[in-house]
């Protein structure tokens, strides 16, 4: 049986772990354990820089602290001390500190001092923590100096020839506030260099350059020069150092060159002949050149000539003490040939600068036959698609004949298709192959073929031949540049849309994508309807119909172009093919769309309120629609408002108003309208129609059409009442007869008539009398209406009851006008005479003829179909 139990370490030690076992049968304890060591793993580094490592009394120097702990545990209780010497004074930062790290992580912390005294300081910083009692350090010191010299050396070129010169310059300035008093610059050469010259008041010993500057005042700058040449290549750095009374320690610059030789040596080798017979002479003629940058020395020459060809002349071994830059060396040597083959005659170069060999070779080839081949073809260029004849012909110029000759013409297939041919061949691979028995010496056999080239390219063919005595294989080669002409043409419309009635244009652009130059360029251009040609654009072209010609030839790579501008006359998306061709080329096509917009803007009116009372208020709803095909923005409408509407407001989303123009604050997309509306006040009345003109960006002058619901009728109802009484002056008993009449004095119909009659005391209603006439109490109700100009009467009858003066008032009124008032006066006198009833009075007709405008015939229409709003006073 098997268990386990895990735990986790708290503390650094050896710990045991003891586990027991017993059992029934056995009840004595059994234990085992194992032990564990635990212990913490904290390396602490630490490092001290300091910005300034040599100042002047009273600088502040800082001190830059990291400490970083490297170990695997954390580190806690990590103690820091900083011990600051005498001559710095702690200005900024902690000296002592604790502080905890964990794994990886790093403290950084700064102190400032300032200097306070002369000489040099160590500034000592220390570490430890818990886990580690190892104490770490890290120090940085600090000069302080009254004067502070610093120097800088500087090489011209870094990197130089044997031989070659070098510029160092030695510049040194006093930065401290002090003067600087006995300054020397002392320059020790290496053994490399060769002294040649320097400048400024120096002693020269050996190797050693001493300058005797004297004093420099605070800021001044002092500067010299050593010239060098280098004996030898390597890497040699050059060291000067400056001091003086009050900085005696040696401040340093130096400045590194690097010296090497560099020998490019070319060598080359050729032979006079290619091929030769048995016994003759071969000229082997060998140039060494050094093209440089360095002289080259010791140059060994090694030529080997290898068995069957004899040495009759000339060194095979040379060594040339010198050979200076661009200079060459030539030699010739001459060997015979002893037997047949192929042989290959290797010579070797070298130098002390540059150990690489190098080598040039050359073939001699010796046969006893000495078959010659030649192969030529009928053009040195072609185009695809054209015949090409290639001849080979086979000369021996040897001794004897050549038996079992094979000619073999290396054919590339997937650019040449064999077409025609002297004689009959047989294919090995991409070979013909011509088997010939025999030529004899001085004898030639010539065969042909004529190929189609299949695509373009510059193609060598090889022709080759050997035979039976000559098995190696000599060849001829033929090149024939076979092109292709050809082009591109793209055609793209200047602007992707344009507005109706405007001009657009389509470029043309032709470029020869062929490998030859292009003649008789031209292009046809068919101009769909809709579109209408205008001119054209572009250097030496011609037009003729539909066709331009370009009158000049179209370099390989070169583009041309060409500008058509046409006229739009119709709205729609339009689509110019156009076709572009040149000598020996295929056509090709190119096209490209444009789409032409017919911007329409429409403006409508439309009336809120047909027919209104005077000073009633008023609306208008004006609609803007965009009938085009395209976007429209810029929107804007013009208002006209006639004299009678007074303006007071509007309503709109997006809608701003200045002054009389309304705009429109987004765009207006084909088929959708916006709108906004008007309110106005009607101070008069008549036929009112605001005038609106409306525009876009695209449009202008749209006005608005005639339409049915646009116009508003304001009409001004007027009513007039007069009473009339028969006698001035009657007697107590009497009759008295009041005669009212109601006119209608306004531009409309009036309904809904009334006439109040309050009689007075003196005065007895008897009876009254009128056509169409009600009465209620003291109200009299007009059944009928009553057109423009119109009037109608009643009369009342009265008795006079008593002596009085009286004044008898009426009142009238419509259901669009206010009440009006009129009266008459009668006189009752005491006389008592019994009342005669007086004959029933003629009635006033009423006059059923318009008056006025005949506009009123139309608002007896309107009224009946609009039903007004009575007013109420």
């Amino acid at each position: 049986y098997t268990t386990w139990v895990q735990v986790r370490v708290k503390a650094n030690g050896t710990f045991d772990n003891v586990a027991y076992v017993n059992c029934t049968e056995e009840p004595t304890l059994q234990e085992d354990n194992d032990s564990v060591e635990a212990v913490y793993d904290v390396v602490l580094d630490i490092k001290k820089v300091v910005d300034f490592a040599d100042t002047l009394i009273g600088d502040e120097v800082t001190f830059t602290i990291d400490v970083t702990n490297n170990g695997k545990s954390n580190a806690t209780n990590v103690t820091i001390e900083d011990v600051l010497p005498e001559g710095l004074e702690l200005i900024e930062g902690n000296l002592s500190q604790v502080i905890s790290l964990a794994p990886g992580e790093t403290y950084t912390f700064t102190v400032k001092a300032k200097t306070t005294s002369l000489g040099y300081f160590t500034n000592e910083v220390s570490v430890s923590c818990y886990e580690n009692s190892t104490v770490k350090s890290a120090n940085a010191t600090v000069g302080v100096f009254t004067t502070d010299i610093k120097i800088n050396k500087t090489a011209d070129v870094h990197s130089v020839l044997v031989n070659d010169l070098v510029n160092f310059t030695v510049d040194i300035r006093n930065h401290g506030k002090a003067q600087a008093t006995n300054v020397n610059i002392t320059d020790v050469l290496d053994d490399a260099f060769e002294f040649i010259a320097a400048g400024g008041n120096y002693v020269r010993n050996g190797q050693n350059i001493i300058w005797h500057v004297g004093n420099l005042a605070s800021e001044q700058s002092y500067s010299t020069w050593v010239q060098v040449r280098v004996k030898t290549n390597g890497t040699f750095d050059n060291v000067a150092s400056v001091n003086c009374t009050e900085e005696p320690t040696n401040q340093h610059s130096n400045d590194t060159v690097e010296a090497h030789y560099e020998v490019n040596l070319d060598v080359v080798k050729v032979v006079d002949g290619d091929d030769y017979g048995i016994g003759d002479i071969a000229t082997f003629n060998i140039t060494v050149t050094n093209k440089g940058p360095s002289n080259a020395t010791n140059v060994t020459i090694k030529d080997v000539l290898p068995e069957g060809l004899e040495l009759v002349e000339g060194n095979l071994t040379y060594v040339i003490p010198f050979l200076g830059i661009n200079e060459s060396f030539d030699f010739t040597i001459k060997a015979r040939t002893l037997r047949s083959s192929h042989f290959t005659n290797v010579v070797y170069v070298s130098c002390y600068e540059n150990s690489t060999v190098k080598s040039a070779n050359a073939t001699v080839d010796v046969y006893n036959p000495d078959l010659k081949i030649i192969k030529v073809s009928d053009v040195n260029s072609t185009i695809v698609g054209k015949l090409i004849n290639f001849t080979i012909v086979v000369y021996n110029h040897g001794i004897s004949d050549a038996t079992g000759v094979i000619i073999s013409d290396i054919l590339d297939t997937s650019a040449f298709e064999v077409k025609d041919y002297s004689e009959a061949f047989t294919m090995d691979g991409d070979k013909l192959v011509w088997n010939i028995d025999c030529i004899a010496d001085n004898e030639s056999y010539t065969v042909w073929i004529v190929v189609e080239a299949l695509t373009n390219g510059t193609f060598v063919n090889t022709a080759t031949v050997n035979c039976t005595q000559e098995t190696a294989v000599k060849q001829s080669n033929v090149s024939v540049i076979v092109n292709r002409p050809d082009l591109s043409v793209v055609k793209t419309a200047l602007d992707e849309f344009v507005y109706l009635g405007n001009q657009t244009s389509f470029v043309i652009n032709v470029t020869n994508t062929g490998d030859i130059e292009l003649n008789g360029l031209f292009i046809d251009e068919i101009i769909p309807e809709g579109l209408v040609y205008d001119r054209f654009i572009g250097s030496n072209w011609t037009v003729n119909g539909t066709k331009f010609y370009y009158n000049g030839s179209l370099a390989v790579g070169e583009s041309v172009q060409l500008i058509v501008v046409v006229n739009t006359t119709e709205p729609g998306n339009f689509t110019n093919v156009i076709t572009a061709g040149a000598d020996d080329v295929e056509n090709k096509t190119s096209q490209d769309s444009i789409l032409v917009y017919n911007p329409q803007l429409s403006v409508r009116i439309i009336s809120n309120n047909p027919l209104v009372i005077v000073d009633q208020p008023v609306s208008f709803t004006v609609v803007v629609t965009n009938d085009g095909d395209c976007l429209l923005g810029d929107v804007y409408v013009d208002n006209i408002f006639p004299e009678g509407l007074v303006y007071t407001s509007f309503t709109g989303d997006l809608w701003t108003k200045e002054g009389n123009r309304f705009l429109y604050g987004a765009d207006l997309a084909p088929g959708e309208s916006a709108n906004y509306t008007l309110y106005f006040n009607t101070t008069k009345g008549g036929i009112f129609v605001p005038e609106v003109i409306a525009g876009s960006n695209l449009t202008s002058n749209a006005t608005a059409k005639a339409y049915s619901n646009n116009t508003t009728v304001v009409i001004v109802p007027g009513i007039d009442v007069t009473k009339v009484v028969d006698k001035a002056s009657v007697n107590i008993g009497d009759a008295v007869v009041f005669t009212i009449t109601v006119r209608n004095t306004g531009d409309c119909t009036l309904g809904d008539i009334f006439v109040i009659d309050e009689l007075p005391d003196a005065l007895e209603f008897i009876s009254f009398n009128g056509n169409g006439w009600t009465k209620d109490g003291n109200r009299y109700i007009y059944s009928g209406t009553l057109a423009a100009g119109e009037s109608v009467s009643f009369t009342i009858v009265c008795n006079a009851t008593k002596a009085a003066n009286v004044t008898n008032v009426v009142i009238a009124g419509s259901n669009m006008t206010g009440n009006v008032s009129a009266n008459a006066s009668v006189s009752i006198n005491e006389t008592h005479v019994e009342p005669v009833v007086p004959e029933e009075p003629e009635q006033v007709p009423i006059d059923t003829k318009a008056t006025g405008n005949p506009i009123f015939m139309l608002l007896l229409i309107i009224f009946a179909l609009v039903p007004l709003r009575r007013r109420k006073h």
